[in-house]
């Protein structure tokens, strides 16, 4: 199965956030679980090609690659999320606050982010902005979703504040 994760990093090129992402994954995969790098959009909307050999062929943009993270987040919330839904459908409000404190406090704490993502999906569409601005509340470059979680669509953030360089959105594809 082929999935997209996005990776953003911090560079002072297109081709310098790709050889990061690709060196610091380097562990990860074997003959039956590979990845390449599809390419990166920089924080202007720049496409920049990666491996020829990638599922996933550009030129993508900042509003595709957020329209992808809009649906993932509306369809596809964590397991966690999943359960505690299923849990409050079936009106099992017990069962949510089954465990250790730290177990209730992340379930909770997994359906407040969910939810608050989920507001905002609806929140852009309804103003017909945001979630596909280049700054809204569900753009690559400001929202972590299923982070290090490569076997998934999600986006991780690599990318240090303090760092200088132009930041990247680099599209890993990810087969597992």
């Amino acid at each position: 199965m082929h999935n997209l994760h996005i990776i953003v990093a911090r560079a002072d090129s297109a081709e310098e956030a790709m050889a990061e992402v690709d060196a610091y994954i380097d562990g990860w995969g074997d003959e039956n679980n590979w990845r390449s790098i599809a390419g990166a959009v920089d924080a202007n909307g720049a496409w920049y090609a990666g491996e020829a050999d990638s599922r996933y062929t550009g030129p993508f943009t900042l509003e595709v690659l957020n329209r992808e993270l809009m649906d993932a987040v509306r369809l596809n919330p964590d397991p966690e999320v999943k359960h505690a839904i299923t849990m409050l459908a079936a009106g099992n409000y017990d069962g949510i606050t089954e465990g250790t404190p730290a177990e209730v406090c992340g379930r909770l704490y997994a359906l407040k982010e969910f939810v608050d993502r989920l507001h905002a999906v609806y929140s852009a569409g309804l103003s017909g902005k945001g979630a596909m601005d280049r700054k809204g509340p569900l753009c690559v470059f400001g929202t972590r979703f299923r982070p290090w979680e490569y076997t998934e669509f999600g986006v991780t953030h690599m990318d240090d504040e303090r760092r200088s360089g132009m930041r990247y959105a680099v599209l890993l594809d990810m087969h597992s």
